[in-house]
């Protein structure tokens, strides 16, 4: 079976799609996973602060 110019295109572009949907699922994935890791920082670093509050009273 041959393609056409047109079709090789039009598949590349399909694949590229695929590519980039892909990525942006990872992203979202990452960016999620910051978001958590800052929480719990944050969340870690309230606490030391409070201890250190209670020791310097």
């Amino acid at each position: 079976m041959t393609y056409t110019e047109a079709e090789k295109w039009q598949h590349r572009a399909a694949i590229r799609q695929g590519i980039i949907s892909k990525l942006e699922k990872k992203l979202l994935r990452a960016e999620t996973e910051i978001a958590t890791l800052k929480a719990s920082l944050a969340a870690s670093n309230a606490r030391l602060a409070l201890y250190d509050i209670r020791e310097a009273a």
